[in-house]
């Protein structure tokens, strides 16, 4: 299920999204505690959107939340913040 909550985007729109980490002049660096964004996996996103910029995590463990099979957020495992659907829709 594809939806947003809150704010300017639209359903099937791409958007940007940087992190921390990554290859830079042959060396890789990895942010200890945060966990990367997989491609074609859901996602709920808190972010931060600037003019000249990708999109920023407003928190690089509490602002990520990946979606189980049945398309419920779950929390990154160093998270104590949980979040429900029927929260997420409260915020529109």
């Amino acid at each position: 299920m594809l939806k947003v909550y809150k704010g300017r985007a639209q359903v099937g729109q791409a958007i940007e999204v940087k992190e921390l980490g990554g290859v830079f002049e042959g060396v890789t660096y990895a942010e200890e505690h945060t966990t990367p964004l997989k491609q074609d996996s859901g996602y709920i996103l808190f972010l931060e959107t600037f003019p000249d910029s990708p999109a920023a995590l407003l928190n690089p463990v509490q602002a990520k939340y990946p979606l189980d099979a049945a398309g419920n957020p779950a929390p990154l495992p160093e998270n104590f913040i949980k979040v429900t659907r029927a929260e997420l829709e409260t915020m529109s």
